[in-house]
């Protein structure tokens, strides 16, 4: 179906000037392969349906986008061909929750939440097993980071502090840098660490 076929890097930068954010199920993977393709996106808001949507709150289980597309009263019986992935996403946006709102107004508002990258600076590596644990992951600068919202804000400090003895750095972020490319593993980086601890 694709064969000769190619995606300009141009027609999709002029076409996403005109928007006013990118949203995606999952941005920490989309988000990275499409600025690979057009680096204007980096700057662009995003919102994260999986991520900013608070799904068990709203009576759904688990976060699968075919799951709680069946959830929510449809199906999609061509799951992971392009077109009907973004029908199904934007069903599944336009679904009205129990609370009388949809799931995108849900979406928009978790993006503009505040949240914050936790970054275990100077991390002992005799803790590095325990953060990654807590979620922290390891960045394309090395550095364990998390991503933490508001309700989990006061908790998250008082357990770093009690493991490392002092608090993470902290930096804000909006949903321009919440899901940045160059914060997140890339497939190659892992790989080499990987090698390098087996070595």
């Amino acid at each position: 179906m694709v064969t000769g076929e190619r995606i300009g890097p141009n027609a999709v930068a002029e076409h996403l000037a005109r928007v006013d954010a990118c949203l995606s199920f999952n941005v920490q993977f989309d988000r990275r392969h499409l600025e690979q393709l057009v680096p204007e996106v980096g700057s662009m808001p995003w919102i994260c349906a999986a991520a900013d949507v608070p799904w068990r709150t709203l009576g759904f289980d688990g976060r699968a986008q075919g799951y709680l597309l069946m959830q929510s009263g449809r199906f999609n019986p061509t799951a992971h061909r392009a077109a009907d992935d973004v029908a199904s996403l934007v069903n599944l946006l336009a679904h009205e929750c129990s609370d009388g709102r949809t799931v995108m107004s849900h979406a928009l508002e978790g993006a503009n939440a505040p949240s914050w990258r936790f970054e275990a600076s100077d991390l002992p590596y005799r803790l590095k097993n325990d953060v990654y644990r807590k979620g922290y992951r390891r960045s394309f600068h090395g550095v364990y980071h998390k991503l933490v919202r508001e309700a989990e804000y006061a908790a998250e400090v008082e357990w770093y502090n009690d493991l490392v003895g002092r608090d993470p750095t902290i930096v804000p972020v909006d949903w321009k840098d919440r899901y940045r490319s160059d914060w997140t593993w890339t497939p190659i980086e892992r790989k080499v660490e990987v090698a390098s601890w087996r070595r």
